[in-house]
């Protein structure tokens, strides 16, 4: 297998609605953008970590915490409530390019998944740099049983199964659930489509546990603060 290097890319805005300054927020004794800092340095994939941040706080704090990071100022553009992350890794891409030579995998690792582990980043490393794969996905697999949703959140319709005929789980078709902790994809690929996601794709499964919590209000953060002590401290 041809070696391939692989840059981890953090975005790590400042600003956040739901939770005030969300990527610095704590869980125990360390904070969101120290705990992915530190996992990417932990996995045996990257040459380096690029931070992208419209915060000089975040940035400032992101040399402290990792001997192989980087920073990169992100534009009023692309930092916008509206602003999709493609934006800001191309945004990267196109402003370093010298910085970057050679490097043929990027790594987008979100820090509102803190409970990701160094062998789903290996793991997801390994497939992409096989060639077998154009982007790969982290994600949890679960045997679902779906109803929708309408306008009135109370009511519930088209069930994905035949409520007469109640079936086991283990007879409900297995689905994937892309939980956005982490996407492994060839840099040339997403300076061509301006996408993370190219087919052909492949997926590292997490077990619930640490694939489950994504951080995105503040419940999210409580809960991740109840279970934080005992999933660090067995990443650690």
């Amino acid at each position: 297998m041809v070696d391939r290097k692989a840059i981890c890319f953090i975005p790590a805005r400042g600003g956040s609605k739901r939770i005030v300054n969300k990527n610095i927020s704590q869980l125990g004794d360390k904070n969101l953008l120290q705990i992915g800092i530190e996992l990417a340095e932990s996995a045996k994939c990257f040459e380096r970590i690029v931070v992208s941040s419209d915060s000089e706080l975040i940035l400032e704090a992101s040399l402290g915490y990792g001997s192989k990071v980087s920073v990169v100022k992100r534009s009023s553009s692309s930092s916008s409530d509206k602003s999709s992350t493609e934006e800001a890794i191309l945004e990267w891409i196109l402003a370093s390019e010298d910085n970057h030579q050679g490097v043929e995998i990027i790594c987008l690792l979100q820090l509102t998944s803190p409970f990701t582990c160094k062998e789903h980043l290996e793991k997801g490393y390994s497939l992409i740099r096989s060639g077998i794969y154009s982007s790969v996905i982290g994600g949890v697999e679960m045997h679902p049983f779906i109803w929708r949703t309408s306008c009135d959140l109370d009511s519930l319709s088209e069930p994905s199964y035949d409520p007469v005929k109640r079936p086991r789980t283990q007879e409900i078709r297995k689905v994937f659930i892309e939980t956005g902790a982490f996407y492994f994809f060839n840099k040339s690929d997403f300076i061509s489509t301006k996408n993370r996601i190219t087919s052909p794709v492949g997926k590292v499964v997490m077990d619930i546990i640490h694939g489950g919590i994504d951080i995105n209000d503040v419940h999210d953060l409580e809960l991740a603060r109840k279970v934080a002590p005992a999933l660090l401290e067995k990443k650690s």
